[in-house]
């Protein structure tokens, strides 16, 4: 499993917004700060299909990063930089 916290940022506004900060792995920050929506319940059902061997892959492109998820990993792609991540799907999932 990942080490995360959570964080407030808080704009001159005085509005604020929470975000996740995971722990040696700025590129998963990204993805989950930019491009889950809600609450992310199409990347969880994906997830849910590969993992109970429904699906083999499936993949998604948000506003920064592409996903391909694998029932072993899940390879997060930074659109922008080109950097690439590899993390475990099971533990992505949790």
């Amino acid at each position: 499993m990942y080490e995360y916290k959570i964080c407030e940022l808080k704009w001159e506004t005085g509005e604020t917004a929470k975000v996740i900060r995971v722990l040696n792995n700025e590129l998963l920050s990204i993805f989950l700060n930019s491009d889950i929506q809600g609450d992310g319940k199409e990347y969880l059902s994906a997830i849910d299909s590969i993992l109970n061997e429904d699906i083999e892959q499936k993949e998604f492109t948000g506003n920064v990063c592409t996903i391909k998820i694998t029932k072993k990993s899940t390879i997060i792609f930074d659109n922008f930089s080109g950097e690439e991540s590899i993390v475990d799907t099971i533990n992505l999932k949790k």
